[in-house]
């Protein structure tokens, strides 16, 4: 599976928790009848998942920031290389040793 297919269904997942978190709120306020522990009942369940969800998202965005930033020392990296000619120092004073 491509990691865009993941992302975007990582997305979903937490867009229909919201949705699903948000109509169950406005039907317990259609219903008010003021048990308040009714509502921590009905709403506990969904806002687990809402979390899982979110923990998950955040877990993926971490992981593709420490990717970007591996890339972007990469790039940085081979480009003070290619402007310094910083390898064949390098290799010189490995061949020395």
């Amino acid at each position: 599976m491509s990691l865009c297919l993941l992302q975007e269904l990582t997305r979903l997942n937490t867009e229909a928790a919201v949705v699903c978190v948000l109509s169950k709120v406005e039907e317990l306020v259609q219903q008010a009848n003021g048990e308040g522990s009714h509502w921590l009942e009905e709403l506990s369940p969904l806002v687990i998942k809402l979390r899982s969800c979110a923990e998950v998202t955040a877990a993926k965005a971490k992981a593709s920031l420490t990717l970007i930033t591996l890339e972007v020392l990469r790039l940085l990296r081979f480009r003070f290389v290619e402007h310094t000619g910083f390898s064949q120092h390098e290799n010189l004073l490995t061949k020395m040793q």
